[in-house]
This record gives structure tokens, sequence and C-alpha cells, in this order.
């Protein structure tokens, strides 16, 4: 099979999906291949553009650190405009889609973790703002019989170390479970039956019989899967109740809404994707991409374009193969600027430190093309962009989907 198009775009995390939507804004025409669901169903559904500072202190105003970045991280590459560019461009889309993800424009905001402690974040969608926990005085914690990945004393414990929370009353809720059983349910699970209409109904009928009216409630994410929000509308319309949705563990609910919300938007948009599809080899001719091979059944399949955007993932989503001595990314083989003596890849010390592996990637230029130790392109027609991409360590700096969002975005314009 020969596929020809403008550009082609490896991944189906946060990353691949930006980029391939951004493209398809800009009439290119694009074909996404995906091997599998990327990160999005681990995540928690919103842009960390960045939390923490090279001394792993609490940053409130990403934006004043962005500008003082390391030369090679990518938002020093990018430029702010260009970040700021990004982030316009993912409210617009989500507004236009009717789930609308806003910021503060200047500040982080705090949002509510399964284990009660607050995580900066900068974009969110708007009904998870957490401004209304400070603005309330009595705030329910509503939980639901057996479920086994939020647990509403965790969160207790973690709210009275938190300044937010100092003299506010909780009450805990537990809903009856929705199934036969009442033990060893996930949140995905009622999330999945809140969006059947039978689902829909149970929690809306039990939520009224065992919630007081006009109250503020914190719930882990089961208001369904889907990225549309009329369950929470109509308990706020008639019972008067602000629901605030907490992350819980894999899988995310928060972040398989974000998905659905994207993959939508690009089969709008007419963007081939193609499932299941890992790329095993690559065509390269006089530093330039000229297509991209797939397996299936021993049988290669040849999807050529005029511009490729590499968006496979780090370590732990296979964009990237670590060996003793050696690290590089999957596709073209380009090797990291990696220590060759592997006990210098991490420090001594497990936590409170930030580890060398957590910045290995590819090398790039302002135009997110890998680049070779003199810093000259090694290939001309690709592009990299998300967690591939070397010079910045996402979970140190808590940076995740706001690198993954820039460098998409802007590889995609070109």
């Amino acid at each position: 099979m020969k596929s020809e198009a403008d550009l082609l775009v490896v991944g189906g995390g946060f990353a691949g999906l930006i980029a391939a939507l951004a493209a398809a804004e800009n009439n290119k025409k694009t074909v996404l291949i995906t091997f599998g669901a990327g990160s999005l169903a681990v995540g928690g559904g919103v842009v960390d553009l960045l939390g923490a500072d090279e001394a792993n202190r609490l940053v409130i105003r990403p934006f004043e650190h962005i500008e003082k970045m390391p030369k090679e991280h990518p938002y020093s590459l990018l430029g702010v405009r260009k970040v700021r560019g990004a982030l316009s461009f993912f409210e617009r889309i989500t507004k236009d889609y009717g789930y609308p993800y806003i910021s503060d424009g200047v500040k982080n905001s705090f949002m509510v973790t399964p284990i009660g402690k607050l995580k900066p974040t900068y974009m969110f969608y708007e009904k998870q703002h957490s401004v209304v926990l400070k603005e309330s005085q009595d705030i329910i914690i509503l939980g639901v019989n057996g479920l086994k990945d939020f647990f509403p004393d965790l969160l207790l414990n973690g709210f009275a170390r938190q300044p937010l929370f100092k003299n506010k009353n909780f009450k805990v809720i537990n809903l009856p479970s929705p199934f036969h059983k009442d033990w060893d349910l996930t949140s995905f699970e009622i999330a999945a039956f809140v969006t059947r209409d039978e689902g829909r109904e149970w929690f809306k009928q039990t939520f009224k019989k065992n919630v007081p009216k006009s109250t503020v409630v914190i719930a882990p994410p089961i208001l369904g899967i889907e990225p549309e929000d009329s369950v929470r509308l109509e308990l706020a319309q008639s019972h008067g109740a602000a629901i605030i949705e907490s992350a819980t563990l894999p899988p995310s609910v928060l972040g398989i809404r974000l998905r659905k919300l994207l993959i939508d938007l690009l089969k709008a948009k007419g963007v081939a994707i193609i499932e299941a599809a890992k790329i095993v080899s690559s065509e390269v001719k006089a530093k330039k991409c000229l297509a991209l091979f797939t397996s299936d059944n021993d049988r290669l399949r040849r999807y050529s374009a005029k511009e490729y955007i590499i968006a496979t993932g780090g370590f732990f989503g296979g964009g990237a193969v670590a060996l003793p001595g050696r690290a590089y990314e999957a596709v073209f083989n380009i090797d990291f600027d990696v220590p060759k003596v592997q006990e210098e890849w991490s420090e001594k010390k497990l936590f409170g430190v930030r580890h060398p592996f957590g910045a290995f990637g590819v090398k790039v230029d302002s135009s997110l093309r890998a680049i070779d130790s003199s810093g000259e392109p090694i290939l001309e027609n690709v592009r990299f962009a998300g967690r591939i991409l070397g010079g910045y360590d996402f979970a140190a700096e808590k940076s995740g989907n706001g690198v993954a969002l820039v460098s998409a975005y802007n590889a995609a314009r070109g």
C-alpha cells in the first residue's frame, strides 16, 4: 500500500494528535500513524506548562521562568511567542468543540490529586477550576462503594496539610455501587456506565438522593468518558451542585476524554488515521526521508510524504531505546548525547534530584529538526515533537503536555 501526503505524523499520544490537527488546520493533507493510545490514557487530561524550576521549587508564574531556561530546552529553542501561539491554538480548538480548556494567562492554577495534594497546572477543562474550593466553606468528598482507585480518607489526610483547606468543613458521602458487586471497581468502569443513558440516570438520581443541594463536591472522574458535560451541567442547574473531579490512577478518564476530543477533531478535518501500525524501517536519501515502512504479517507497507513529524514518545513509549553505553531514537537510529559510563546516567540519590536520563532525547534546532554535533540538520524534512526531544525533564519540571503541545504545534506549522 502506498500513501502520499503533505505530512506524515508518527505517534498517537498528545504530541502526535496535536501535530496532525495543527497541520490539517493549515490545509496540509495529513496522515497519522499510531501504534498505541499514547500517554493520554495515563495522564491527568491537563496541560502542565511548567510546575517546578531547576531547584525543584514550585513555579507560580511559568513564563517568567521560560524566558530564562537553558538554550537547549524546547521552550527556549522556540521562544515565548511560539509557546503562547500553541497555547492559544489549543484554547481555541477546545472552545470550538464545546469542551473549553482555560488558563489564567499568567499564573499556574492548582488541581486536586487523588492523595489530597494540589498539583500546579496551566491549562485545564473550565469546570475543573479549583477556585470554587477556595470560595466554599463546606465541601463534600464523594465516593462510590467498592472503588479501588479513589479513597476519600486519603484525600482528607492530604487536605489537612494544605493551607487552602485550613478551617474547611469536609464530609464524606459514598454512593451505592451501580452494579451487583460493590468491590474492585474502577472510576473508568463507572464513567463508562454513566456515559450510557441507564448509567446517566442512575448517577443523577443517586446523587440527588444522597447529596445535599447547593454544595461543592470533589468526586472521582465518573461523569462519563465522552468530552461533553451534560451530567455536570444538569446537576448544577437542578441541584445547585459544583462538581470538581479528581485525577485517579490509570486508566485516566480525564485523559481519555481529551484524547476522544482530539480524535473527533482529526476525523472532522479528514485526517487519515492508521492504527496499530509500528514503523520498522525508513528510506532516506541525501538527508531527506523518502518513506517510512510498517510491517503487517511480514509484508512491508510504504508511506511517503513531503514532510514527517516523529512524536513516538520516550523510553517508556517505545520511541527511544537504551543499551549499555548508548541511547537512541527508534525510527532513524539517531544517537542521543549520553555519558558512555552507564552509572553516570543517574544520581545515587533516588528522590529529590534530577537524573540525567530524564533529559535524554533527540537534540534539535529551532525548527525541531535533529542536528549532529556540528549543529547541522541530519534530516531536512523530519521534525521531532514531544517526549522524544532532549533538553528537558518533563517529570521533574512538570511540563509534559506543555512541551508536547508547543513542540507539536510548531513542528506542524513548519
